[in-house]
């Protein structure tokens, strides 16, 4: 986690964020903040988010969400939401995720949802996720980058099994960063903290 927070702090314009190891470093530095708060669940647009791993069953149901990340889209899971502070940043609500590996299989013949790219459907390999590189999004990723949950189905005949994603969006209100921009995390209306850890 120490990671992911200094690459996407140092990504962003802003004063530089030390390790307080790193070479170089001063008492004058920016050094990256020990420790955050992470929630059981938080509420964002008029969704519900639990993340797997403060999910009682482990399941991912309510921790299916559509990320925009510069304009592209993707399907993922929710692992765990956590605020952190940093001097210069102020508190930032992050979710680590975990990115489904879409695939070109279809489990239909003819792959009609082409017809509806409103709904965004997305077919990936069934329980399979990308693997951490540089072509794969961050698993880090603040809040506000959730647009909305996603429905998914489990193909069991299909072989191998595939899953299918359909995006919720146009079924929940979206509030715009330009509705309030004051507010550094614009969405979250309330939150249940689920306890303190410093690595």
């Amino acid at each position: 986690m120490r990671t992911q927070l200094h690459t996407y702090y140092n990504e962003i314009p802003g004063e530089r964020v030390w390790y307080p190891t790193e070479v170089g470093v001063s008492r004058r530095s920016n050094i990256l903040v020990e420790g955050a708060t992470f929630y059981a669940h938080i509420l964002q647009g008029g969704c519900r988010i639990v993340p797997i791993r403060q999910a009682l069953s482990q399941s991912p149901r309510s921790a299916l969400v559509k990320v925009d990340i510069f304009g592209k889209s993707y399907h993922g899971e929710v692992l765990d939401v956590f605020e952190h502070t940093q001097r210069g940043y102020g508190s930032t609500m992050f979710a680590e995720m975990r990115w489904l590996k879409t695939t070109s299989a279809s489990p239909v013949t003819i792959n009609n949802w082409l017809l509806f790219p409103e709904h965004d459907v997305v077919v990936s390999e069934y329980d399979r996720y990308m693997p951490r590189g540089p072509t794969v999004p961050p698993t880090l990723i603040p809040m506000t980058w959730i647009r909305c949950h996603l429905a998914r189905l489990t193909f069991h005949d299909h072989k191998p099994k595939l899953w299918l994603t359909i995006s919720l969006e146009k079924q929940v209100l979206y509030l715009k960063p330009a509705l309030l921009p004051r507010t550094r995390c614009y969405l979250l209306t309330t939150a249940v903290i689920h306890g303190s850890f410093t690595w």
